[in-house]
């Protein structure tokens, strides 16, 4: 018949047990940053084309989130955009994101041709409703992805309102 197997306390009473519940935090801890970090991963790596890149701009300029839109841009333009955020404010810089962006029906993202430095020149198409704009994005490939290095202004076209919008 099989007896089953007592514990007998470790002399000065819980110190084993501290031990146990000690090694049982660290392991938990542990667990937790590797299960952090798997779930983080990824999170602020690069767009891997040109196209992601400016969708992801317009998304962040949407949502107001000028970090994502600072971590996609790089050169002059990123200084540029900085020192507007440090003029404006952080807050009414967010919402100047937000307002170049509101409105927008549709984006059109095309390729247009290589740069001369190797980068690329996308043609932007955004549609409102009674306007369109094209822009010219230059982007290069940096060892993380795809960074947008300038913008050009918008040439705006006028049209009637469409109907059904």
């Amino acid at each position: 018949m099989h007896r089953p197997h007592h514990v007998t306390p470790h002399p000065g009473g819980t110190g084993s047990y501290r031990a146990l519940i000690r090694r049982a935090l660290h392991v938990c801890v542990l667990v937790g940053i590797v299960v952090s970090a798997f779930l983080l991963r990824g999170r602020d790596n690069l767009p891997s084309t040109p196209a992601d890149a400016v969708s992801r701009w317009f998304d962040a300029s949407e949502q107001g989130d000028d970090e994502t839109c600072l971590r996609l841009v790089c050169g002059r333009f990123r200084q540029s955009l900085e020192q507007s955020r440090s003029q404006m404010g952080a807050t009414a810089f967010r919402e100047h994101l937000r307002r170049s962006v509101a409105g927008v029906k549709c984006l059109a993202i095309i390729r247009n041709d290589t740069a001369p430095d190797g980068g690329v020149l996308l043609e932007v198409n955004m549609v409102f409703a009674d306007h369109d704009e094209r822009q010219e994005v230059h982007l290069c490939r940096q060892e993380a992805g795809w960074m947008i290095t300038s913008v050009e202004r918008s040439r705006v076209s006028y049209h009637p309102p469409r109907t059904g919008d």
